[in-house]
C-alpha cells in the first residue's frame, strides 16, 4: 500500500493494549452489575461494540486504504486514522480477554481450570490461521486462481474469493450473533455463594496488585519477559515487511508462517 516503514513503526502502537490490559484489569474485576453478571456486564457490551464497529468498517476501509489508487506504490493509507481504529479495537478486545480470562476461573471446575490457557492458546493459533494465513490466501487472486478456481474449472478473475471489507463484515455479523446467543442462553455462576473465594473493591483489587507486583519473583519474572525478545524484535518486525518489498507476495509471506507456528 504504499507505506513507509516508519508508517509501519506508528500502526504497530494499535496492538499496545494487549500489552497494557493489566493496568484496567482491576476495574474490570471490580465493578459490574450484581444481575447481570459479573463477566456478562463488560463482555456483552464490549463484543456489541467490536461487532458494528467491524461492520461499520467493512464500508469505509477501501477509502481508509485508499484502495482506489491506480498503483500500488501511490496509495496513500490514511495511518494514523487507522492506528486509532485498531487501538480502540484492540483495546476492547483486550478488555474481552480479560472478562473472558475472569469467567473461565469460575466457569470450569477446578480440576479442568487448567485447561483454559490451554483453549485461549488453541483460540488464538486458530484466530491467527483464520486471520491472517486463511484470509490472505483466499484474497489473493494468484492464489485462488491457481489453488480453487483453475482446479475447479471457474472462470479466473483479477480478484480473490474474498475481500478485506467483506471479510470484516463477516467477522461483525459473527460477533454480533454469538454475543446474542451468550446474552440470552448463558447464565453466569453466582460467585458471592463460594465463602472461599475472596471477594475485592476497586481499591484492594490494585492494591492486592500492587502486592503481586512487588513479589522478587514476579519482579524477575517482570524483567525477563520485557528483555527476552530485544535481540529478535526487529527480525520478527521487519523481515515480513522487507519480503514484501523484495516481490514475496502476501499470500507466499502467510503460508511462510504455517511451518514457523508452535
Amino acid at each position: 500500500y504504499g507505506v513507509s516503514w516508519s508508517q509501519q513503526a506508528i500502526f504497530s502502537f494499535a496492538f499496545w493494549p494487549f500489552s497494557l490490559k493489566l493496568l484496567w484489569a482491576p476495574i474490570v474485576d471490580a465493578l459490574y452489575f450484581k444481575k447481570f453478571g459479573r463477566r456478562k456486564t463488560w463482555l456483552i457490551p464490549i463484543q456489541y461494540i467490536i461487532g458494528f464497529v467491524m461492520i461499520i468498517l467493512s464500508y469505509f476501509i477501501n477509502n481508509i486504504l485508499d484502495e482506489e489508487a491506480p498503483t500500488p506504490t501511490s496509495h496513500h493509507p490514511r495511518i494514523y486514522f487507522l492506528t486509532l481504529i485498531f487501538f480502540g479495537l484492540s483495546f476492547l478486545a483486550a478488555t474481552q480477554d480479560i472478562c473472558v480470562d475472569g469467567w473461565a476461573l469460575s466457569m470450569l471446575s477446578k480440576e479442568n481450570v487448567g485447561w483454559a490457557s490451554t483453549c485461549n492458546s488453541v483460540g488464538q493459533t486458530a484466530g491467527y490461521f483464520l486471520g491472517n494465513v486463511i484470509f490472505l490466501a483466499l484474497e489473493s487472486k494468484d492464489f485462488t486462481n491457481l489453488y480453487v478456481r483453475q482446479p475447479l474449472n471457474l472462470e479466473l478473475q483479477s480478484i480473490g474469493l474474498i475481500t478485506l471489507s467483506g471479510f470484516l463484515l463477516f467477522c461483525g455479523i459473527i460477533f454480533i450473533i454469538s454475543t446474542t446467543l451468550i446474552a440470552l442462553f448463558k447464565h453466569e455462576i453466582d460467585e458471592t455463594y463460594d465463602s472461599n473465594e475472596p471477594h475485592f473493591g476497586l481499591i484492594e483489587t490494585y492494591q492486592v496488585l500492587i502486592k503481586v507486583l512487588r513479589l522478587p519473583s514476579v519482579r524477575s519474572m517482570a524483567i525477563i519477559l520485557l528483555t527476552i525478545k530485544i535481540g529478535f524484535c526487529a527480525v520478527d518486525s521487519m523481515t515480513g515487511i522487507e519480503l514484501i518489498e523484495r516481490g514475496v507476495t502476501k499470500d507466499s509471506l502467510a503460508l511462510l508462517a504455517i511451518p514457523m507456528t508452535p
